[in-house]
């Protein structure tokens, strides 16, 4: 499948160009002259060879059938790994039906029968991500133990932890359960879980707000902004500062295990996109954009998190955003509401662990997809010259020059 070229694609072109004025244009390593006598000795024929690229490495297409084939085997033992991970979750009576985003029960025999030909459709591997996060915050990805003491322990427990502290937030913390009578509850969950919203689970605080009087000076430190908080991660390519005053830094300061969210943005499927802090740099505070979320339990952000970046945590906060100016904004009242389940802790460490796992099979495979793509590309080329340089029949068997063919046409379809 040819992808269709969008008008973003041409602006390397069109900055080039130089516009009206056409000032500005110069060679470059895909810019460059050609007389007009060359151009008449082609009759005008305007296919004419970059100057500044290497000649094509058109390598023997039987080594590239062969490189090819073990990506090929590669990929297809990635796909079985993953599969038999599903499969086990799907298929399982002992765990709650698998059902889809939007409620509906789904065919899991269906698609663990099609799973190769899903993975390999375009934009598969984000797709199967999300359900990953789907069926995790579910209670789908593994199975139930009647061992594990009942999120409701562990709830009592932390809020207990946190009166005897004697901080302000904790009072008034109340064990308060979404009511599933008033449709409260997004899905249903296991038995020994429980619906709560994030004002119950978290304490939520807004940060510092950009003024020119937080330019940094004898005082300054560093601050996380919209920027450097991503769905899953943190970047800190770019860290900068802000003056603080005195008692400032222990007001603000980010401790690991907080889950960051932010507060808004331009794209409603960007909107709250958290990660959680490990503390990787010292004395780091928070612009008031990204709000701030310190679990009672730090055991617990992890899976939180998971939820959050799940289809139906994204929904959620979708939802809560919309204002009556058409803009998204989470505040941290809005996100006070966010419902959240909460397994027990003991399962929250076997879902975590089964998501990081699937989600490296589910990197691998993406990163085997490609190299399988990129060795069919460098197949088709190979095939290619030789056909148009010597016969492919006259200098190779036809066993070989029809599975190469094969390959290549079964790789790309609208090009062979």
């Amino acid at each position: 499948m040819t992808r269709p070229i969008r008008l973003e694609h041409l602006q390397g072109c069109v900055d080039w160009w130089g516009g009206a004025e056409r000032q500005g244009r110069q060679e470059t390593d895909v810019a460059w002259k050609v007389s007009l006598d060359d151009i008449k000795a082609r009759n005008y024929n305007l296919d004419f060879k970059n100057p500044h690229t290497v000649a094509g490495d058109h390598s023997d297409p039987e080594e590239l059938l062969e490189k090819l084939n073990a990506a090929e085997q590669q990929t297809a033992r990635l796909r079985d790994q993953l599969k038999a991970i599903l499969a086990e979750a799907l298929l399982d009576e002992k765990r709650p039906t698998a059902k889809l985003s939007g409620g509906r029960a789904m065919n899991p025999e269906r698609l663990l029968q099609h799973f190769e030909r899903i993975s390999k459709a375009p934009g598969a591997i984000p797709r199967l991500r999300r359900f990953i996060l789907d069926l995790a915050v579910r209670g789908n990805l593994v199975e139930q133990d009647p061992n594990d003491a009942p999120a409701v322990e562990l709830l009592k427990r932390m809020v207990q932890a946190k009166q005897q502290k004697g901080t302000q937030s904790s009072k008034g913390v109340k064990l308060q359960q979404l009511n599933d009578e008033n449709g409260e509850m997004p899905f249903q969950i296991p038995s020994n879980w429980l619906w709560l919203r994030i004002g119950t689970l978290f304490e939520v605080a807004g940060g510092i707000q950009k003024t020119p009087l937080r330019a940094p000076k004898s005082n300054a430190f560093p601050y996380l902004g919209v920027g450097n908080v991503y769905r899953g991660r943190i970047d800190l390519t770019t860290v900068k500062e802000f003056e603080l005053q005195d008692g400032e830094l222990e007001r603000w300061r980010l401790e690991a295990g907080d889950l960051l969210i932010i507060e808004g943005n331009g794209s409603l499927s960007e909107i709250g996109r958290c990660a959680v802090w490990n503390g990787e740099i010292e004395s780091c505070v928070h612009q008031n954009h990204v709000i701030r979320c310190r679990p009672l339990d730090l055991q617990i952000s992890s899976f939180v998190l998971q939820f959050l970046n799940s289809p139906t945590g994204m929904a959620i906060m979708q939802r809560l955003a919309i204002t009556s100016s058409g803009l998204y904004s989470l505040s941290v009242g809005k996100i006070r509401q966010i419902e959240v389940p909460l397994p027990p802790l003991a399962e929250q460490y076997r879902i975590v662990a089964r998501v990081d796992e699937l989600m490296a099979l589910c990197d691998q495979l993406e990163a085997q997809l490609t190299t399988t793509e990129a060795d069919s590309r460098r197949l088709l080329e190979a095939v290619l010259h030789e056909a148009l340089n010597q016969p492919l029949a006259a200098h190779r068997t036809n066993e070989v020059g029809s599975e190469c063919i094969e390959k290549v046409s079964g790789a790309f379809p609208m090009v062979v």
